[in-house]
């Protein structure tokens, strides 16, 4: 076997492997980051939201770093932005 065509596909295998390690670590990672981010930013009044903790609440108000969620009638709390995880699509 020819070296330079054994260094070809040893560098073609090499490419291959980064491709797809891109394709199934990197870019989900980036994309679940991008998610993330714009929901933080789109945050406002009145939305119902899930904590990292698990916490069901409704914004009560935001600002630049925190919010402070209603958590039962009468019971707020104060957190980080980056730690509300998702949005409530639906009422109970």
């Amino acid at each position: 076997m020819d070296t330079q065509f054994a260094w070809t596909i040893l560098l073609v295998a090499y490419a291959g492997i980064l491709v797809i390690f891109y394709l199934f670590v990197i870019k989900p990672r980036r994309d679940a980051a991008r998610r993330h981010k714009e929901l933080v930013t789109s945050l406002a009044r009145g939305d119902e939201i899930i904590t990292a903790g698990g916490i069901h609440g409704r914004v009560v108000s935001v600002k630049e770093t925190t919010c402070v969620i209603e958590v039962t009638p009468g019971t707020q709390m104060t957190l980080e932005r980056g730690a509300v995880r998702a949005r409530q699509e639906g009422s109970d």
